[in-house]
């Protein structure tokens, strides 16, 4: 199947925007009406807070990856791998203090 798509990782990007959007895009209209109150308006903010709130849970990214990956191989789009691990630049590593670079041990982490 010819896709756009080429890569997991844009599929995934993807799917969260239309998750967030979509979840946003109603508060959005209403908040452009002319006749809102601002009970209404705060009523429906906390709202849409606490739902993009509850997506955030380990079992909600766990549910959206594993949807993910299975459409990416269906599609046959590039698995996410991760970066290869280089050392920073001798003319940006001066710092003592500098904090070392980040090493993800899956893709999962990367994401």
């Amino acid at each position: 199947m010819d896709c756009a798509i080429q890569k997991t990782s844009s599929l995934f990007y993807l799917e969260v925007s239309v998750i967030v959007f979509g979840i946003t895009q109603e508060l959005a209209r209403n908040l452009q009406t002319s006749d809102i109150s601002i009970t209404f308006a705060l009523r429906q903010t906390e709202i849409v807070m606490g739902r993009l709130t509850g997506l955030r849970t380990e079992e909600k990214f766990t549910e959206l990856w594993e949807k993910v990956k299975k459409r990416g191989e269906d599609l046959d789009l590039q698995p996410v791998s991760l970066p290869r691990v280089q050392k920073p630049l001798k003319r940006l590593d001066h710092n003592i203090n500098a904090s070392p670079p980040v090493h993800y041990s899956s893709p999962e982490q990367l994401l």
